[in-house]
C-alpha cells in the first residue's frame, strides 16, 4: 500500500475513456475494497461513479474477474457499444442491428489509441481529434480523478469536483 498501486491506479484506462468521452465530471463517489484472497495489500475492486449535470458513468475496476475482463459499454438512447480488450474486438448493437469489429493490434497502447479513434467516428463528434499517446496534461487529469476517487472512498461520501 505505501508504494501506491492498487486497481484505480493500476486500470485507469477507463477513466481516462470517461474523460475522453464525456469531459471532466461535477462529481464522484468511488468504493474500493479488498475482497480477494489475491497476495495483495491494495484494492482489488473499485465501483467508481462519475455525476454529470445530465448522466452518471458507472465504472467498475477489478482485478478479480475469471475469465479477466477489460473495457467497457457505453449505452445511448439508439444502442450500445462495447469494447473487449483482451478479444480485441468492438461490438456496436443498434435496435435491429449488430455489429462485431476485430481489431487486428498489436500492443494495447496501439488497440487503446485506435478503439479511440473509432468511437470517435462512430459517434461522430463535432470537435473530433486526433488520438494521440496520452499528454502530460491528460495523464494529471486523470491522476487528479484518482485522488477524488481516494478521497470519496476515505469519507464514504460524494466529492465535489474542482
Amino acid at each position: 500500500r505505501k508504494l501506491g498501486g492498487g486497481v484505480v491506479h493500476e486500470l485507469s484506462h477507463e477513466i481516462d475513456y470517461a474523460l475522453h468521452f464525456f469531459g471532466k465530471p461535477d462529481k464522484i463517489s468511488c468504493e474500493m475494497r479488498k475482497y480477494s484472497d489475491l497476495d495483495i495489500d491494495v484494492e482489488d475492486n473499485a465501483e467508481i461513479r462519475f455525476y454529470y449535470n445530465s448522466k452518471v458513468v458507472n465504472i467498475h475496476l477489478d482485478f478479480c474477474a475469471k475469465p479477466a475482463n477489460l473495457g467497457f459499454m457505453i449505452q445511448c438512447k439508439n444502442g450500445i457499444v462495447k469494447a473487449d480488450f483482451v478479444k480485441r474486438k468492438l461490438f456496436v448493437e443498434r435496435v435491429g442491428k449488430e455489429e462485431e469489429i476485430n481489431v487486428d493490434i498489436e500492443n494495447f497502447s496501439q488497440l487503446y489509441q485506435e478503439q479511440l479513434r473509432f468511437l470517435n467516428r462512430l459517434v461522430n463528434r463535432e470537435n473530433q481529434r486526433d488520438i494521440k499517446e496520452c499528454d502530460i496534461s491528460q495523464g494529471l487529469e486523470v491522476m487528479k480523478m484518482i485522488k477524488y476517487c481516494q478521497e470519496s472512498n476515505e469519507k464514504c461520501t460524494i466529492v465535489e469536483v474542482k
